[in-house]
């Protein structure tokens, strides 16, 4: 049975539920549409649909511990919405490393 795809980042979303892709690009700053200017943006090829902003977007890899399989989860960041960027539409997120250089929380750990 197989545990990971070829996919290494994920978003759970309330809507869509887990989706898989892959890291695009990150910005630290990056202005969008209507003078919105967004910072710490990440761009993955996971799918999401509306309802799925807040979700966590995280990483997993298969470890090998003590002689034992496990699965190592990394949080990345929080998906905020769908950005196109050099002509593709990609799902965004904002960093979890960003808002806590930002405003000093950590937002969730896992």
């Amino acid at each position: 049975r197989q545990i990971l795809d070829n996919k290494n980042i994920w978003k759970t979303g309330y809507a869509s539920g887990v989706t898989g892709g892959e890291y695009k690009y990150s910005f630290l700053s990056i202005d969008g549409p209507g003078g919105t200017v967004y910072k710490y943006l990440i761009l993955f090829t996971y799918d999401s649909i509306s309802g799925d902003s807040g979700g966590p977007v995280y990483e997993r890899k298969l470890k090998r511990i003590d002689g034992m399989w496990t699965i190592e989860i990394k949080l990345v960041g929080h998906h905020i919405g769908w950005f196109k960027y050099l002509g593709v539409w990609y799902g965004g997120a904002i960093s979890a490393d960003g808002v806590r250089m930002e405003v000093g929380i950590i937002p969730m750990t896992m």
